[in-house]
């Protein structure tokens, strides 16, 4: 399992708190959430598996990503991006960044928060190393792509776009809240469970907690039902 920094907040990318974060929870892999509020400290030396952020932050990205040598960028794209757009402003990035992979988060709105729109995006830029990122709390607040529910949440994401898939970020939603932990919402991730494989990369990807160290619940239900 990975831990993705954003639980630590302001501390996202402190890393004095990541290395005291991972100790608590008995972990040894991160991936770095890149915020408006979390400034770069004391980064030397430890290693990301991924960083996350906006695809508008792309320099504060790249930053992060050779501090912490990670190899992969987890990219989130601006809801009022269209297909043409979208295909466009990655190709740049795949262009300006040939060392690194570049994988496309859940949208949460937009016009291509629907897998099928989504799935469009991987086949015009089948010639760069793209890939998918899903966020099952994303899928199941955009819904199906008809507005109907269809099996447990995210299941229509992961039936379009399951050849694209290198990892998952868990997180639960309540209502319209995403960002908790999981356990604490609605999402059932023993469902899940299926979709992954030993090649997934799976992180615990939440909101800011008060204590990072609540977490250690969350870790069980996931190792309990197989995501680990």
């Amino acid at each position: 399992m990975i831990l993705g920094t954003g639980a630590l907040g302001a501390s996202a990318l402190d890393g004095a708190a990541i290395r005291r974060a991972l100790e608590t929870l008995g972990l040894s892999e991160v991936l770095a959430v890149v915020s408006e509020n979390a400034t770069p400290r004391d980064l030397a030396g430890l290693r990301a598996e991924a960083v996350r952020g906006s695809l508008e932050q792309l320099d504060a990205l790249l930053a992060v990503a050779r501090t912490t040598r990670a190899p992969r960028l987890i990219l989130e794209l601006p809801s009022d991006l269209d297909l043409e757009d979208a295909c466009r402003g990655l190709f740049g990035v795949a262009r300006r960044t040939p060392a690194l992979e570049l994988a496309v988060i859940t949208p949460h709105s937009g016009p291509l928060a629907a897998p099928e729109s989504l799935g469009l995006l991987f086949e015009d830029l089948t010639s760069q190393r793209i890939r998918y990122w899903h966020r099952p709390a994303a899928a199941a607040l955009v819904g199906t792509s008809d507005g109907t529910p269809d099996g447990p949440p995210g299941d229509e994401w992961l039936n379009v776009l399951d050849r694209h898939l290198v990892g998952m970020s868990l997180d639960d939603v309540a209502g319209t809240e995403a960002g908790l932990p999981p356990g604490t919402g609605e999402i059932d991730f023993a469902a899940l469970a299926s979709w992954t494989s030993g090649k997934l990369d799976l992180a615990l990807d939440v909101h800011a907690v008060p204590d990072v160290g609540l977490l250690s619940m969350a870790l069980a239900l996931l190792n309990s039902v197989g995501l680990s």
